[in-house]
């Protein structure tokens, strides 16, 4: 279950810094990460393809381009009759690498979100393309946030500076993924407690975690996973923080760090 369980928690950690309170669909930049469980079972696709873009691309397995068609349909960037819907596209590539000369989002478009009449070549075709030009960046599982979302995520690492200082030399080794420092923790507890999923005295607030990843994830039993294998109190405020970012992370395939955006 390890594939399930990382999609539920890459759509918990974007879903915390989410600026809307309902989901949001593929035209405002963010993908429905439950399509990929979907997809994978109608397609029968290795997961260690989906979770290897370069083994998915070199193994031009059916399965791995039926996948990636039922993908990028349910994600609202191709239709039912296999044409690519290039300004959902456009959106998206631009929020998710901040690009602004809508030039190069163009050639983007044309190398690469060409429709030809063979749905699954074309869904492919485009997948090959989206990694040779991004080849560090995931579309299938978002390792980059949006603007908006980064936006928030920014504003309330600064808020808990002011209230939990934060040693500048120190943000590298956070950015690394070593989050075992009494300054990170402090900090993670900072940003969990201002975002009301953990209080000041440790308490989780197993309620707002179940109604947040269930707009993302609508499988009960898979959100009982998560909640079972993450939400566990600890001995301090600062050590319950710390597991649970801890266990975002390690269960996150491109091991999403909120650091990262600072």
């Amino acid at each position: 279950m390890r594939f399930s369980l990382a999609v539920v928690a890459t759509a918990f950690v974007v879903a915390i810094y989410e600026i809307s309170a309902n989901p949001v669909n593929p035209n405002e930049g963010v993908v429905p990460l439950f399509s990929h469980s979907d997809c994978q079972a109608r397609s029968g696709v290795d997961e260690y393809q989906i979770l290897h873009p370069d083994e998915g691309i070199r193994s031009e397995d059916p399965k791995f381009k039926e996948y990636l068609l039922c993908f990028l349909q349910k994600s609202g960037y191709i239709n039912e009759l296999g044409e690519f819907h290039q300004e959902a596209i456009r959106k998206q590539v631009k929020d998710l690498h901040d690009l602004e000369d809508n030039l190069v989002v163009d050639e983007f478009l044309r190398e690469c979100a060409a429709t030809n009449g063979q749905p699954l070549e074309d869904a492919f075709g485009f997948y090959k393309c989206y990694h040779r030009h991004y080849p560090q960046e995931g579309f299938l599982y978002r390792s980059s946030i949006g603007n908006k979302v980064k936006e928030a995520l920014t504003q309330t690492h600064s808020e808990c500076r002011k209230e939990s200082p934060l040693e500048d030399a120190l943000l590298e080794q956070f950015k690394g993924g070593n989050f075992d420092h009494p300054q990170a923790k402090k900090h993670l507890h900072c940003l969990y407690k201002n975002t009301g999923y953990i209080d000041e005295f440790g308490e989780i607030n197993q309620e707002n975690f179940r109604k947040r990843l269930a707009q993302y994830y609508p499988e009960s039993s898979l959100v009982d996973q998560y909640l079972e294998k993450c939400l566990i109190k600890k001995e301090s405020p600062e050590e319950t923080a710390f597991y649970l970012n801890s266990c975002f992370y390690e269960n996150t395939p491109h091991k999403f760090n909120i650091f990262s955006v600072l």
